[in-house]
């Protein structure tokens, strides 16, 4: 019996080396993650909002971040890339590439159109077939 409490107090003082261990890696882990949230709450990131009047009606992009220097430079590529799209796809615009495809006057005549509206086509026509 003798032998049994050796061996019973090494079991417990490793048990013991690993409980404090890992009280230690735990309160490591949470002052990590504490001053990593302090730190990364504080830092430069901000809420920019930007908003427009497109197609009839608005928009609204809300970033969050501190990646974006120039607001104005990220609205004018905003509005930029809606025009396109409001240039390819407006039923209310004569000149638009939907309007001029839907003017056509016989299926089948070959009519040149840009990737927007290729790739709208083409994912219609995917959904139909489904």
């Amino acid at each position: 019996m003798m032998m049994l409490i050796p061996a019973m107090r090494t079991f417990h003082t490793r048990r013991a080396r690993r409980a404090r261990g890992r009280q230690t890696w735990l309160r490591g882990a949470l002052t990590l993650a504490v001053t990593l949230g302090l730190f990364l709450g504080c830092g430069g990131q901000r809420e920019i909002r930007i908003a427009g009047r497109t197609m009839g009606t608005t928009y609204h992009v809300t970033i969050i971040g501190g990646y974006f220097t120039s607001v104005g430079q990220l609205r004018q590529a905003i509005d930029e890339r809606l025009e396109v799209i409001n240039a390819s796809m407006s039923t209310y615009r004569p000149e638009s590439e939907i309007s001029r495809f839907n003017a056509l006057p016989t299926t089948g005549t070959t009519f040149p159109v840009g990737d927007d509206f290729f790739q709208v086509v083409r994912l219609s026509r995917e959904l139909f077939e489904m």
